[in-house]
């Protein structure tokens, strides 16, 4: 593992901030493995309860790029620090929530902390490595969140369904202190000042704000297509066939796919980029063609559901690694906007694919999700540098 080269500080502190990324997702999805227990307390319904924790979403959208131009004027290992005590704050507030909307205010705090640390933790991770292993690194960073999303979730229903869901979020919320703890005591300290001043000795590349304007097209794009999808993947396994009863187990087989794509973007995101984004492309049309024809087997689709996911989950690293590679902008500020352009996509595709299957069906949503992949397949053709063949730290070597 390429980690093996670092100084055991950087080791450590890549793991720890692959922890925290761990810790944002699982706090993000708390809420969605607990809505029904959620919805009952407060005695309202599960759509409503839904509408409002998708607001977490547009928080980061919105705010993401502006904190962290905000913030890059305070220590980055601070603020880091910081996040980890929001998300403790964001879980307990819930925990003792008396109502509905006092909930919604912790997860705003939540939306803050996530909008700072997932901008932030790539960023972090990319400068303690050489040029030639930024794209692992982030790709590291990022595989704590897909961990999130396999074992966060279902862990937290899992506790949920066991004490509740009131302690399950303190539970959460003691996970916060302990990222507290792990990042002020063994996250290295590193400047932003240096970072600043480094980028600015290295003029942008050729083009830069074109490339980057594709790279974080693509993000926006590949999100709303597999989120046309992923929201709606209990109703999909449903109408083709899998008993209720199943439905958890065959989503957690599916979203232990997504660990593959990261395994797979890690081999290529510093080789050859531009053959991984296609290979990811190309897993998720094949993937998502079961959905589009409503005879097929439930085995078909879910297979087809754990192809698309490794495809899906490869994209990220290798289009935040193709934005960063412009240098038009700070690594944090980068991370900020694919940070964005993510959560834009979370909700385009569950607000958008809500309503093709309350007016058309399944299957329609399915084909949008493929045009939608065409597109992206379309934009990461038309740009060689945001995705080169050949990185430019392998050129000039």
């Amino acid at each position: 593992m390429f980690t093996a080269e670092l100084s055991k500080e950087h080791s450590r502190g890549l793991m720890i901030l692959c922890a925290t990324t761990f810790m944002a997702l699982t706090t993000e999805l708390a809420p969605v493995a607990l809505i029904l227990d959620i919805a009952k307390t407060f005695h309202m319904e599960v759509g409503h309860v839904g509408l409002a924790m998708g607001a977490y979403a547009i928080i980061v959208a919105v705010c993401a790029v502006p904190l962290t131009r905000l913030s890059s004027i305070f220590d980055r290992k601070r603020m880091m620090v910081f996040a980890a005590l929001a998300y403790m704050v964001c879980n307990l507030i819930g925990a003792v929530a008396p109502n509905f909307w006092i909930l919604c205010a912790g997860r705003m705090i939540g939306g803050v902390a996530h909008c700072i640390t997932m901008s932030m933790a790539p960023a972090y991770g990319a400068r303690m490595v050489s040029a030639k292993y930024k794209g692992r690194a982030i790709t590291l960073v990022f595989s704590g969140a897909s961990i999130g999303s396999v074992v966060g979730m279902p862990a937290t229903a899992a506790l949920g369904g066991w004490i509740g869901w009131r302690l399950t979020l303190v539970i959460t919320a003691l996970i916060g202190l302990i990222g507290m703890f792990l990042l002020l005591r063994y996250l290295p300290r590193i400047s932003a000042a240096d970072e600043e001043n480094q980028r600015k000795a290295q003029a942008p590349i050729k083009g830069a704000v074109r490339t980057f304007f594709w790279a974080i097209s693509v993000t926006t794009v590949m999100f709303t297509a597999r989120n046309l999808l992923y929201t709606f993947m209990a109703p999909i396994l449903v109408e083709h066939g899998l008993a209720e009863a199943w439905i958890g187990l065959v989503l957690l087989i599916i979203s232990f796919a997504s660990l593959l794509g990261v395994w797979y973007s890690g081999k290529v995101v510093d080789k050859s980029p531009r053959r991984g984004a296609f290979a990811g492309a190309i897993a998720m049309i094949i993937g998502m063609l079961p959905v589009c024809f409503a005879h097929s087997s439930i085995l078909l689709v879910t297979i087809g559901a754990i192809v698309w996911g490794a495809g899906f989950s490869s994209m990220v690293p290798i289009a935040m690694s193709g934005a960063m590679s412009t240098r038009i902008a700070s690594s944090d500020v980068t991370s900020a906007a694919i940070n964005s352009c993510c959560n834009v996509g979370i909700f385009l595709g569950a607000t958008v694919g809500g309503q093709l299957i309350a007016y058309l069906s399944i299957a329609h949503l399915a084909v949008v999700s493929i045009v939608l992949v065409l597109v992206g397949m379309a934009i990461i053709r038309n740009d060689k540098q945001a995705f080169p063949n050949i990185p430019a730290h392998m050129r000039e070597n």
